[in-house]
Formats: structure tokens, C-alpha cells, sequence
């Protein structure tokens, strides 16, 4: 690791926290959704050449939807919705009304089935009590959904503050918002690009939030590597506090858990 445990621990003042992958469980959800979504196409008796449509093909038309110029000046419920119109025509069809009920149901599933990971509260309430503690992400699920807009003091969302991850500035934005220096503060993500990278550029500490257990990808170390919130939880109890968690381990060769 770049920095020693003990140095970041005694100078900071606040953490940042991302939303999807990293304090809820926004994949699960999404899957779950497109799977309903994928059963809809299959209903109106729509194929994509020949064959049933399916959820990783949704998954795929969605993000060739994103990477569209125009897409960076639509919000994310914008590019859904145009991806299942674009799905509709793929499969030779075009239903703008059934577009819109495919939508309709997958946004209800995606939010009603979304999920805290089981160790994300009890973490937040007891980091809470020490730390200024904020959101940062570029989705659109809000703390307030999952029953937990109580244990921020700020939260950053992309499309409010009209930056966006691996923007360092919306880095910067969250900080002067807790009213702390960017050393004072450790972002914890999952995405080793839009967190790691993009909050290291903006001088803040960073935490690689690593619940799948993947080989580290990205170009800038994480000063910590984390498999879930216990860690930092356990890794920030006072001190003579014993809390359930695992100590992180140093890595010579950067993180790959």
C-alpha cells in the first residue's frame, strides 16, 4: 500500500462513500430487473435475429445507447428508455407504448428489489459518530430509498451537481460541501477508474472497495483495499474497540484481491 493505515486514520476528518457496487447492491437489482424486462419482449413475441431476447443483451443495447454522443446530455432514465425503444427496433418492431410499459416495470423493480449490503449500516452508524460522512455517485438511487439519508451530511449526485465520475471535480464539489481539505477526506469505491483514480487526481485518500474479490486493474494503487465496510469499520474503532472485521493486508505489489 502507498500510505500507512495509521497516518490516514489520525488525519482524517470525513469519508466519501459511492453508491452502486459499494454501499448498495445496485447489480442484483438491475439483473433481476432485466431478466422481467427480457420475459416482457418475449411475451410481445419479439426476437432479435431469430433467437429470444435476452437480459445481457438488454445489458449490451443499454450501453451502446451510453457511449452515443448525444447520450452525455440525457439523464440515465433518458438512455434507459431509448434503449429499450432501440431493443424494440432491433427486433424489427416498433411499439414506442410498449417501450414505455417495459420501462415502467423495470424502474419499479430496480428500486423496489434494491438492497443494502448486510454489513453497510451498522458501518455507516458507527463511522457516523466520528466521521462527516457523504454520497458520490453518478447513479440515480438516492440514500432515501434504502432508509439510510439520515446518516449523511452530504450527498452528491451527478446528475444535481453537474459533474460527473472520473470527473475530479465532483470530487472537489463533495469536499467544499463537508468543508474539509481534499487530505482530509477517504473516498471508498468499487470502480477503480471513476473512485480510485478520479478521487486520487481530486488529493483525496482512496479505499478499493473489493466485495467480488477481483484482480486490481487500475492505474493508481488505493491507499487500503477493503472487502467490505467491517474492514474500514473494525480499521477505524477507537481505539481499545474490538469490532468484527478483517485486518487489510499489505500487498508489495499493489492490490489484487
Amino acid at each position: 500500500m502507498a500510505h500507512d493505515r495509521l497516518v490516514i486514520t489520525t488525519t482524517l476528518a470525513a469519508l466519501s462513500f459511492d453508491g452502486d457496487g459499494t454501499l448498495w447492491d445496485f447489480d442484483a437489482a438491475m439483473w433481476l430487473a432485466l431478466e422481467e424486462a427480457a420475459a416482457a419482449f418475449a411475451r410481445a413475441g419479439l426476437r432479435h435475429d431469430g433467437t429470444p431476447v435476452t437480459a445481457a443483451w438488454l445489458r449490451t443495447v443499454r450501453d451502446e445507447i451510453a457511449q452515443q454522443p448525444d447520450a452525455a446530455r440525457c439523464s440515465l432514465e433518458e438512455v434507459r428508455l431509448a434503449a429499450f425503444r432501440d431493443a424494440i427496433r432491433r427486433c424489427g418492431s416498433h411499439q414506442p407504448q410498449l417501450a414505455t410499459e417495459i420501462y415502467d416495470a423495470y424502474m419499479q423493480t430496480r428500486f423496489s428489489r434494491l438492497e443494502l449490503f448486510p454489513d453497510v449500516h451498522t458501518a455507516l452508524s458507527n463511522l457516523g459518530r466520528r466521521y462527516s460522512l457523504a454520497v458520490v455517485t453518478n447513479g440515480n438511487t438516492v440514500p432515501a430509498r434504502l432508509g439510510i439519508e439520515a446518516l449523511f451530511h452530504v450527498v452528491v449526485i451527478a446528475s444535481d451537481c453537474g459533474y460527473r465520475k472520473p470527473d475530479p471535480a465532483i470530487f472537489r464539489y463533495a469536499i467544499e460541501r463537508l468543508g474539509v481539505t481534499p487530505g482530509e477526506c477517504l473516498h471508498v469505491g468499487d470502480d477503480p477508474v471513476d473512485d480510485i483514480c478520479a478521487a486520487h487526481e481530486a488529493g483525496l485518500r482512496t479505499a478499493w472497495i473489493n466485495r467480488n474479490g477481483a484482480a486490481w486493474t487500475g492505474p493508481v494503487d488505493p491507499d487500503l483495499v477493503l472487502g467490505d465496510l467491517r474492514e474500514l469499520d473494525a480499521l477505524f474503532a477507537p481505539r481499545g474497540t474490538h469490532r468484527r472485521g478483517r485486518r487489510v493486508p499489505r500487498r508489495p505489489s499493489g492490490p489484487a484481491r
